[in-house]
């Protein structure tokens, strides 16, 4: 939750840079755990994201 808090900048500022951290702490418990699979999906959208922002042409 408190990574997922950290990416929407909800209850608290956005920060992505400790979100990541945050959210690579979830799979403690394992692979299976609800956590683990949700941090990987918020992982998985913050990597989309970067990749996009990465494609997008730079103004000269």
């Amino acid at each position: 939750m408190h990574g997922l808090n950290l990416v929407q900048g909800t209850h608290l500022p956005q920060d992505l840079k400790k979100a990541r951290e945050v959210l690579g702490q979830s799979c403690r418990l394992g692979e299976d755990d609800p956590a683990c699979q949700a941090a990987r999906g918020l992982q998985s959208q913050l990597d989309a994201s970067d990749l996009e922002q990465a494609m997008e042409p730079r103004p000269k």
